[in-house]
């Protein structure tokens, strides 16, 4: 489970039930005029604070997660995608870069949570475009956990070499053991209608 304030106005919750992933968002402040008018102009009606919204992906949805969220993903979470075969590292952050032409140079922790202690994402022509490193780590519950890392994505602009795009750094401020997240009843209920339509 990842959750967060991964947008101005609202509350993320996001869950891997193993087959797919469940996003539960709640509103929890009222956007600014100027930004109501533009958001209505692309996504009709604005949502208004305490609303509630829940939206499954199934596996073959692409860039369910995105932004500051899939940073968190990338270093909390992704150990057995990145493990997997045949897995494509999407950019955090949109840019006209084509994904489908990159390639990666990841190391892994050597542990069975596996994250990642290095990501680098290449465009077709070599040049580096997002980079993702490890600053320093601390071992908890048998595993190995960033408590400080940073990420850079470049974009092209049409002109070399590339310019930094989003640039960022995080530490972690507490690690505790908690209970398994799990998934609200209302989630699994849609996704059991989902799959017998």
């Amino acid at each position: 489970m990842i959750e967060g304030e991964f947008t101005r106005n609202s509350k993320e919750t996001w869950w891997c039930t193993g087959t797919n992933i469940i996003k539960h968002t709640v509103i929890t402040e009222e956007l600014p005029e100027s930004e109501k008018r533009r958001s209505a102009s692309f996504a009709g009606e604005v949502p208004h604070v305490g609303e509630r919204f829940t939206t499954i992906y199934d596996p073959a949805a692409k860039r369910p997660l995105w932004g500051i969220g899939h940073i968190g993903w990338m270093a909390f979470c992704s150990g057995s995608f990145l493990k997997s075969e045949g897995r494509r590292i999407q950019l955090p952050f949109l840019t006209q870069i084509n994904e489908g032409d990159c390639s990666d140079k990841t190391r892994l922790f050597n542990d069975e949570l596996a994250l990642p202690e290095r990501v680098e994402v290449y465009r077709h022509d070599n040049d580096l475009v997002f980079a993702y490193a490890v600053a320093q780590s601390t071992y908890f519950a048998g595993w190995t956990i960033p408590v400080r890392f940073d990420y850079t994505q470049y974009d092209y602009s049409g002109e070399d070499p590339l310019k930094p795009f989003w640039r960022g750094a995080a530490a972690v401020t507490s690690i505790r053991k908690a209970t398994q997240p799990l998934v609200p009843p209302g989630g699994m209920e849609q996704i059991g209608r989902r799959r017998g339509e």
